[in-house]
């Protein structure tokens, strides 16, 4: 399952956030062409629509059920995986450790902050006190 979500992760971030319930709906009601429509790119016209077509000539024509079930999975983790990263742009970055009261007491030798209260030690790798 990991590597089906790095697929995802891997795909443009769409410009605002989709409904996941939409985009499965749409996903099976129109595949691609729907998702295209409502996700607005290319790529998600290309991906289901070949996937589709695949699934159609695999199956002898017999497809267009796990075709439709597929693009509205795809249209689902298509959202959920781009809302993720839009929420993610879109977070303040942590406070500097300098304004944690206790930063001197619960430092390692690199600055970093061990505390639970502090976050920024584990969310910037590369901060230094």
């Amino acid at each position: 399952m990991g590597t089906f979500m790095d697929l995802f992760n891997r795909l443009p971030t769409l410009r605002k956030h989709k409904s996941e319930n939409v985009a499965a709906i749409v996903g099976f009601l129109f595949g691609g062409i729907g998702l295209a429509l409502y996700f607005w790119s290319i790529i998600d016209l290309l991906f289901p629509v070949v996937v589709a077509i695949a699934l159609g000539i695999v199956l002898k024509g017999g497809g267009w059920l796990i075709g439709a079930i597929f693009a509205s999975f795809y249209g689902w983790f298509r959202a959920r995986s781009s809302n993720e990263s839009l929420d993610k742009a879109a977070m303040p970055p942590p406070p500097p450790a300098a304004n944690c009261a206790h930063a001197s007491t619960h430092a390692d030798g690199q600055g970093h902050i061990l505390c639970d209260t502090c976050p920024m030690a584990w969310t910037d790798p590369s901060f230094h006190a």
